[in-house]
């Protein structure tokens, strides 16, 4: 892991582009690299990156180009995770669950986050698809935005928000510090105002008795 965050820094830090002019090039080379499309390898790949984008992938350094040569490892395309819930860290057992939604502070559930999401980048994966906060409001929405702006490192995020359920169904109660209840809690996710860079304010989302709005916006 130490080698892939190195790598990560050392392109970030010598591609960085100087008053207004364009990124310099950062050739990575390796042995081989994985074509997903074609299911075989190619080898002696290299990898042109300017800035925070792949610009070519062929066999030849550009002139002028920093490069950095891997040797014997191959190169994998960046990974995905289709099903996360990244405002959760730890086992997923009852007692951890609702310790994290019911106790801990929002604010250390993003602080964990930050950490979380750097660690993912850092193991091969440029995106992740996060299927709602578990009580966390739409924060979820504040860090890919964070992401987004280059305010934190970490894969990019495929968001929703909170979750729309149906009547009668699992539903996660909002974030609270120690001692309030689970109906307090609960009671604060309906008051819950929605964030105005989300967007409208429908569809719905079924909480029995009440309904809160989902922005359209944060998918």
């Amino acid at each position: 892991m130490r080698k892939v965050a190195a790598l990560v820094a050392l392109i970030a830090v010598v591609s960085i582009p100087i008053n207004g002019e364009e990124p310099k090039a950062v050739a990575v080379k390796a042995a081989r690299l994985l074509d997903v499309k074609s299911g075989s390898y190619v080898s002696n790949p290299v990898v042109v990156v300017r800035g925070d984008r792949v610009d070519s992938v062929g066999g030849r350094v550009p002139a002028g180009a920093e490069v950095i040569d891997l040797g014997d490892r191959t190169i994998l395309p960046g990974l995905i995770d289709a099903h996360t819930h990244i405002l959760l860290q730890g086992d997923a057992t009852a007692p951890e669950y609702n310790e994290q939604i019911l106790q801990e502070y929002p604010g250390h559930r993003v602080a964990r986050t930050v950490r979380a999401l750097r660690i993912a980048l850092e193991h091969g994966f440029t995106v992740l698809r996060d299927l709602e906060t578990e009580g966390a409001s739409y924060d979820d929405v504040a860090l890919r935005d964070a992401v987004n702006e280059g305010v934190i490192p970490g894969p990019r995020l495929k968001v929703v928000g909170r979750p729309s359920r149906r009547p009668g169904a699992t539903r996660s109660p909002a974030s609270a510090p120690t001692g309030c209840s689970r109906s307090e809690s609960r009671s604060a996710t309906a008051r819950t105002p929605v964030d105005a860079r989300c967007g409208s304010s429908s569809p719905m989302e079924p909480t029995g008795s009440r309904s809160t709005p989902i922005p359209a916006a944060c998918a």
